[in-house]
């Protein structure tokens, strides 16, 4: 069932006010909501989506809203569903950060959020168990989610490698699927690999070292062609016509494509280069600064892989001790404010835009303009990124190899999900001086009591009532405020 463009709008808006939980939260909200509840989308192409956005740079969860609106309504779908997902995130920081400069601290804000994320860690929990049960089916699958897991918990290995083993195995997999290769045959197989590859490494070590043989290259390629000059002149006439047709829709559904991406770069180039114009024309004389301040956050937007958390340690030291934006303490509690409000975590990256441009001219209007750009150059990568390759990701799910590959790749974004539901549970659950050792020896006195209370009866509401997950979540803030407030009046 597909739904009206308004109707997507407004959940897309809805759902952007309750994305608490960063990536993890967010992907298993929106694969609980569109998937099992709605049903606008189906397993297969939300997965196919998901694998694609998270080989990307940028914000998984605002780049899969993204991908979805495009399935759902096209282009005009794409975008107003990645901008409405953001949207609230965006008001909750101008408000954060107007607050914030005025009075230096938004405590009501942060308690009314304190209480969103065991309800989050809930539903994580839920959506978690039901993805991996869905996406893992195979001995093969399990091995692959097993050394992510391990791989990226214990020996912190980054996300892109990860990406790259699951789908070697992917691979794999589908070789011995395709060729019906059993466990006995598998040595079996190497050692045919490992001799091939030797040949083959030989034969190119000759062919570079040895003087070419012209001859021998033009007698095997006419060979090739007379080969298939002759299977073509033995078929039939009709199927001369289907397979000449059969070519020229190929063509043209490729030329298409490129259309498509070659006009969403264009386009693309074409945004980021307009509110430097304006700059230029209309501040002047402050235009190194936000020169500064736009060059750095794009190149930001474009190297962060596997998430907020890789790439803020490099925003922390450019902004305050080389560009000297903003102090410590301020980047400290922008963390905290990210981690507290909806939306995707590299909307801390605007509150840092904000202080930095309030604080260089000692004006709310040049913070806005600050977050403002932040969040544009941040953001406007995942767009084009999206809207100009989710064709071709369409094209991809006619191959077999590409399939088992996303399939593997479905699995490496299960470990991922894992051990950002065990972060994010360790920040909640646990308190802040203590490390996994300590609480090995100590765990009953180590671990927040109330906050583990509360999300234990959330998993057992939400499995009994998984469509009020929303309503969970907004109640839970306000009973942790009222308690808070009650208790320290």
């Amino acid at each position: 069932m597909i739904p009206s463009f308004g109707e997507t709008i407004r959940f897309w808006f809805r759902l952007g006010w309750f994305s608490f939980g960063g990536p993890a939260g967010q992907i298993n909200l929106m694969y609980q909501t569109l998937v099992e509840e709605k049903k606008w989308i189906d397993e297969d192409q939300f997965r196919h989506a998901l694998n694609y956005c998270m080989f990307l740079p940028g914000p998984e969860a605002q780049q899969l809203a993204t991908y979805l609106g495009w399935i759902l309504h096209g282009t005009a779908g794409g975008i107003f569903a990645g901008l409405f997902f953001i949207l609230p995130s965006v008001f909750i920081f101008i408000g954060i950060s107007i607050f914030y400069f005025y009075y230096g601290s938004a405590s009501l804000v942060i308690l009314f959020f304190n209480g969103v994320k065991p309800a989050i860690l809930s539903v994580i929990f839920m959506a978690f168990t039901n993805l991996v049960f869905k996406s893992i089916k195979s001995n093969g699958q399990i091995f692959c989610f097993l050394l992510t897991s391990i791989g990226i918990l214990f020996f912190s290995i980054p996300y892109p490698y990860l990406l790259l083993f699951a789908m070697f195995c992917g691979f794999v997999s589908f070789y011995f699927n395709k060729n019906n290769v059993t466990l006995l045959q598998h040595f079996s197989f190497l050692s045919n690999f490992i001799t091939r590859f030797f040949r083959k490494f030989t034969w190119i070590g000759q062919d570079f070292f040895s003087p070419k043989d012209n001859n021998s290259q033009k007698i095997s390629f006419k060979l090739k062609q007379d080969r298939c000059l002759k299977k073509y002149e033995n078929t039939t006439s009709l199927e001369k016509i289907n397979l000449q047709t059969n070519l020229k829709i190929k063509h043209l559904e490729y030329f298409e494509i490129l259309k498509q991406l070659s006009r969403a770069i264009t386009i693309g180039l074409i945004l980021w280069t307009l509110p430097i114009l304006w700059i230029l024309l209309f501040l002047k004389k402050e235009f190194l600064f936000w020169k500064e301040l736009i060059l750095f956050f794009s190149k930001t937007a474009l190297i962060t892989f596997g998430g907020a958390y890789a790439i803020l340690p490099s925003v922390a030291d450019f902004a305050t001790h080389q560009a000297h934006w903003i102090s410590a303490n301020e980047m400290i509690d922008s963390i905290a404010f990210g981690e507290s409000t909806p939306g995707p975590l590299v909307m801390v990256l605007t509150f840092v835009g904000f202080l930095a441009g309030a604080n260089r001219f000692g004006s709310i209007s040049y913070g806005l303009l600050g977050l403002l750009l932040t969040a544009y150059y941040t953001f406007l990568p995942s767009f084009i990124l999206i809207l100009g390759g989710a064709s071709i990701v369409e094209k991809s799910k006619e191959s077999d190899l590409l399939k088992s590959a996303f399939s593997y790749v479905s699995v490496c974004v299960c470990g991922v999900i894992f051990y950002l539901t065990i972060f994010f549970a360790k920040s909640i659950l646990i308190e802040p001086s203590t490390d996994w050792e300590l609480w090995i020896q100590h765990p009953l006195t180590q671990t927040k009591c109330f906050p583990f209370f509360w999300t234990v009866l959330g998993v057992l509401f939400l499995k009994l009532k998984k469509e009020y997950s929303i309503f969970w979540i907004f109640f839970s803030g306000i009973f942790f405020l009222g308690i808070d407030l009650i208790f320290h009046l």
